[in-house]
Parts: C-alpha cells; sequence; structure tokens
C-alpha cells in the first residue's frame, strides 16, 4: 500500500507542467525525472508530507540528495558533484523520444554550467548543486512550475 502511495505522491509531486507539450524534450526529462524519483524513493523513503511539501514548492526537511539520486542517475552529476552534460548515460538517453530531442534539452540548458562555480557546502556529495541545477532547469524553462523554489 505505501509503495502505491508512493508512487501517486511522487507523480503529483512533479506534476508541475503548465502548457507544455508531451513532445517537447523538457516534458520528456520531466517525466524521465519522475520515473527516477520512483527509485531514489527508495532509498530515501521521503514521506506523504514531504512530498505535499514538494508540490507547495518548499524543500523544507527534504533531503537535497534525493535530488542528487536523480540526477546521478542521469550523469548530470558527476562522482566529484558536478553539473555535467552527459549524452552517453544511458538513463539520460532513454529519457529523450530521440537524440535530437536529448541535444536540445543540453543545449537548451547549457547555461546552467555555472552552477559549477557555485560554492556549496556538502563537498563533492552534489546534493546542494542538484538543487541549483534544477533551479536553473526551471529559470530556463517559463512553463515549468518547479518545486524548487
Amino acid at each position: 500500500m505505501r509503495c502505491i502511495l508512493t508512487i501517486v505522491g511522487v507523480c503529483l509531486a512533479f506534476s508541475f507542467i503548465d502548457g507544455v507539450s508531451s513532445k517537447e524534450p523538457v516534458y520528456q526529462f520531466v517525466d524521465g525525472f519522475m520515473k527516477q524519483s520512483e527509485k531514489c524513493n527508495e532509498e530515501f523513503n521521503l514521506s506523504m508530507s514531504d512530498l505535499k511539501k514538494l508540490k507547495a514548492g518548499t524543500l523544507d526537511n527534504i533531503n537535497p540528495c534525493f535530488f542528487a539520486c536523480i540526477l546521478k542517475n542521469f550523469g548530470m552529476i558527476d562522482d566529484m558533484g558536478m553539473y555535467q552534460q552527459n549524452e552517453n548515460n544511458e538513463e539520460f538517453k532513454k529519457t529523450f523520444e530521440s537524440d535530437a530531442d536529448m541535444k536540445k534539452f543540453n543545449n537548451d540548458i547549457k547555461e546552467c554550467e555555472s552552477v559549477n562555480k557555485e560554492n556549496v557546502s556538502d563537498g563533492n556529495k552534489g546534493c546542494e548543486r542538484s538543487v541549483k541545477l534544477l533551479d536553473c532547469v526551471e529559470n530556463m524553462f517559463p512553463t515549468l512550475k518547479s518545486p524548487m523554489k
């Protein structure tokens, strides 16, 4: 029962797309993000309360390493906790309908590389930087209503 509630909760928590076509690469990324969040929630075990907070737009008491888990699975956060554009990661590649969509998404968020210059207190864990990266992605796509604010 908890597993079903978790899956439903994760889907609700990340249903922050408003007016974005399912064909657009950013939507494909969000869909893959939701799938990875289910895997990472097995490790981080977010409560329904946490998922509701996330949907409401607050990160209070939500472990930022949850986001690092997702982005590491995509190869977007490396072992040094830094953002990288990784078109070779299988999980990341299968998120997109085509290589062209994947490349478009990477090109659209290229300026997010600036998160690597920001100071973080968690060293090479990548947790804080993951939240910064998701904030940046949200800023690149105004149609996203991200829980990262």
